[in-house]
């Protein structure tokens, strides 16, 4: 997987949890669309959304890499060149 490809996959997923009309990009902010707060006890976008990336990238053969801290709050570009 590329970097291409890993950022496609993460405006994929933003985009189902989007509640916007407006289409995600790449310099969406992760902020912007998901939440800690919403879903159902700890099923929430935000752990929902980091776990599936997670799993993309394991699966595809790459490390598991400690996220940044403050991940939520890049952009798709800047998490996805961290995250590869």
């Amino acid at each position: 997987m590329n970097t291409q490809q890993l950022k496609s996959v993460m405006r994929f997923h933003l985009d189902n949890f989007s509640d916007s009309e407006d289409p995600v990009t790449n310099d969406t902010v992760h902020s912007a669309i998901l939440s800690d707060d919403d879903g159902f006890g700890a099923a929430n976008s935000k752990r929902i959304y980091k776990a599936v990336i997670r799993w993309t990238l394991i699966r595809e053969g790459h490390e598991d890499k400690a996220w940044p801290l403050d991940w939520i709050d890049l952009t798709v570009n800047e998490l996805s060149e961290q995250l590869l």
